[in-house]
């Protein structure tokens, strides 16, 4: 795993039963080997998690809110506010950054 951002990505997918981590090649063969054995049934239950998870669209709701505070100087929806603020402070806190708030 890259360390940074992709770290704390890995660590995100595992914890969420999307994926699973191999440190080596052979452990990779290990994982795939047994998604792929009894009808690919880890790998159907890891495919629903990682679907479950996804946010197709939040790189482009992320560059709308920050255009539109450059542009403003505030956030679109106050209700957003309070709940980004909590998600960005336990994103902050997974790669071991504190928030102001902390």
């Amino acid at each position: 795993v890259t360390p940074g951002q992709e770290e704390g990505n890995a660590e995100y997918v595992v914890r969420n039963g999307a994926g699973e981590m191999a440190t080596d090649p052979i452990q990779a063969l290990e994982t795939l080997f047994h998604w792929l054995e009894k009808d690919r049934q880890l790998l159907e239950l890891h495919a629903g998690n990682a679907h479950a998870l996804g946010k197709p669209r939040s790189a482009f709701e992320a560059a709308d809110l920050a255009w539109e505070m450059a542009q403003r100087g505030r956030v679109r929806s106050p209700r957003m506010t309070e709940q980004a603020l909590e998600v960005l402070g336990e994103m902050l806190r997974s790669f071991g950054i504190s928030s102001q708030a902390d």
